[in-house]
């Protein structure tokens, strides 16, 4: 779940003047991404139950019957600032932003990753996913098998490693693809 109503900025990119501008223009608000999880883990909770655990980076929601287990990340919207103008629109590449419990801050840009994804998959002749997913069911194999430690290997770390394999003359497994 994306909070939309505020964002949080990055401002390194802008020149001192751009920066001065933010500074001239900004709206403070109050409200925070930890009021938003709060606030999402209440919902989860009331209609969900007293299971649902939101002490890690994502909200944990246990499945029953004919749920699965899901886990909900609350987020931000980011702004990496390109340009600030002090007349028309600023410039700026959109990500999300959350925290860890440890308090580590995590920038992700969810539609670039997406988009990079679906380009790669279609320019390997749809091999990229189920490569992907081939890998995914490794790593949770050797997780389960206490060969590896959980959270080593998060699936965007792997379909990053994955994305960036070149074009091999032999195809994995056999198969006619160009990735």
């Amino acid at each position: 779940m994306r909070l939309t109503s505020v964002y949080y900025s990055d401002l390194s990119s802008l020149t001192p003047e751009h920066k001065a501008n933010y500074e001239q223009l900004r709206t403070p608000t109050e409200y925070s991404l930890a009021k938003f999880k709060e606030e999402v883990a209440e919902w989860l909770t009331k209609n969900f139950g007293t299971g649902v655990d939101a002490s890690g980076k994502a909200i944990f929601v246990p499945g029953n019957g004919n749920r699965r287990d899901a886990d909900v990340l609350a987020c931000a919207e980011h702004r990496e600032f390109i340009t600030y103008p002090a007349t028309g629109n600023p410039t700026y590449r959109e990500g999300i932003i959350f925290w860890k419990s440890d308090g580590t801050q995590i920038i992700n840009y969810p539609k670039q990753h997406s988009t990079n994804c679906t380009n790669k998959h279609q320019n390997t002749n749809s091999y990229f996913k189920p490569t992907v997913r081939i890998f995914k069911n490794i790593r949770d194999r050797m997780i389960n098998d206490g060969r590896l430690q959980e959270g080593i290997a998060p699936s965007y770390f792997l379909e990053g490693m994955l994305w960036n394999v070149s074009g091999a003359s032999t195809p994995p497994f056999g198969s006619a693809c160009d990735c």
